[in-house]
């Protein structure tokens, strides 16, 4: 398999586990590998680059057996719905006190708020079209206490509503991650805007993970060039 030379999350994940404290033939032989309550089917050392984003949620080793059970989702996707969460939370207040105050909720509403923060502007567009388009987002109780409101936004409102908005340095890490999937016999793709039909497609085996990968980073970069996602 094709080394890579920067770490695809920033965190100590699957990749670091197979590579840096194992070898990925060795895992074939000698650990079970779970995602969730599902145990992967491992034939071959590529078998195990999926996950290699994911991290590892728990591991028992005795001597030359092991059982990892690896978090649900990719930890790219953990990251970055935790960042997009922290902007909805901030819009869902704005948007009620733009509504109490009766203007419009729009970007240059949202600029003027105390706490505005947002690196990429097409980014917090997207988050304010999608409000308006579907206010009943501003209608669910949010925990006084933030990490009980963060964790619904990222489980429920952003899979929900949000879930073709994504942001540059996560965007930035699938695009790694897939390039080395696709370079070690894995299936990736590109998206044409202008045709709207698949832009470049290599030979090779698809995969689910790497399937939404590919709709992550087509979706972001449809976001950037049209300004938003409504």
């Amino acid at each position: 398999m094709t080394e890579r030379h920067r770490n695809f999350t920033g965190k100590s994940d699957f990749w670091d586990w197979c590579n840096m404290h194992n070898k990925p033939e060795e895992m074939l032989t000698k650990a079970k590998v779970y995602l969730g309550d599902a145990k992967i089917e491992l034939k071959k050392p590529e078998d195990l680059i999926p996950y290699y984003t994911h991290l590892v949620a728990s591991a028992a080793c005795n001597g030359n057996s092991q059982t990892i059970n690896l978090t649900r989702k990719s930890y790219i996707n953990i990251e970055e719905a935790e960042h997009i969460g922290n902007l909805v939370y901030d819009a869902i207040y704005w948007y009620r006190k733009a509504k109490r105050e009766k203007v419009p909720f729009n970007y240059v509403f949202a600029q003027h708020q105390k706490n505005f923060w947002c690196s990429e502007k097409p980014v917090m567009e997207s988050i304010i079209a999608i409000i308006n388009k579907n206010p009943n987002i501003t209608k669910f109780h949010l925990d006084s206490d933030y990490r009980k409101a963060l964790d619904f936004i990222t489980e429920y409102i952003i899979p929900h509503y949000f879930s073709k908005v994504h942001d540059a340095m996560h965007t930035r890490q699938r695009e790694d991650f897939v390039k080395y999937a696709s370079e070690n016999g894995y299936c990736a793709f590109s998206w044409n805007f202008e045709t709207g039909e698949v832009g470049y497609q290599n030979q090779g085996e698809w995969h689910p993970v790497i399937r939404d990968m590919c709709f992550d980073i087509a979706d972001y970069h449809k976001m950037m060039k049209e300004g938003k996602i409504s």
